[in-house]
């Protein structure tokens, strides 16, 4: 699907497959270098998990994971 769509049109299609055919939710992480809060308002909106800014920071790939997949 990448990289002719956008990650935004990819949560959508993900989430409305999931409906249509009961599949289990995936979990969808954003990375992004967009800065503008909206950005991440849109996504969570649509579907996403977590959303982080690059760079990443290392405590950024831990709270995500912790987040994830807990225990």
């Amino acid at each position: 699907f990448m990289p002719s769509s956008t990650g935004m049109k990819l949560i959508k299609k993900v989430r409305e497959s999931e409906a249509s055919t009961g599949a289990p939710r995936v979990r969808i992480c954003v990375v992004t270098t967009e800065s503008a809060q909206a950005t991440e308002d849109q996504a969570r909106a649509l579907g996403a998990d977590f959303f982080v800014r690059k760079p990443v920071a290392r405590r950024d790939v831990e709270r995500i994971l912790q987040e994830a997949f807990p225990g």
